[in-house]
């Protein structure tokens, strides 16, 4: 999981890349064995402190998270819910802020079931 998400090309509309500060997975997994086959389970919770550097000098913190990444009714749904609940303007202005948040949550957070679904 931290592997495919610190691989997907998760940038800004300017370039500036996404940095994850730590990717905090925390669930259950376990192996089920039925007629000679391995079928891996799985329920998850990811949290996502995230950082982009802005080109203006502006930096911008908050938090992603995914709150349900299991396969525990099937395969994983494609339409993954991914939240944005904070983008912290503590290094930006508050319009940096929101507009950086209506990014995540729509472009970016496409990119992160892409990268977990894959």
């Amino acid at each position: 999981i931290t592997r495919a998400l610190r691989e997907a090309p998760l940038c800004t509309p300017g370039g500036e890349p996404l940095e994850f500060d730590e990717v905090r997975v925390d669930g259950e997994a376990l192996l089920h064995f039925r007629r000679s086959e391995c079928i891996p389970c799985f329920d998850y919770k990811i949290g996502l402190p995230f950082r982009i550097r802005l080109n203006s000098g502006e930096l911008v913190t908050g938090h992603m998270e995914v709150p349900d990444f299991t396969n525990s009714y099937g395969e994983v749904a494609e339409n993954l819910e991914v939240r944005v609940p904070l983008v912290r303007d503590w290094h930006c202005s508050p319009a940096t802020a929101q507009r950086m948040r209506i990014f995540l949550q729509i472009d970016v957070a496409a990119l992160v079931r892409k990268a977990l679904t894959a």
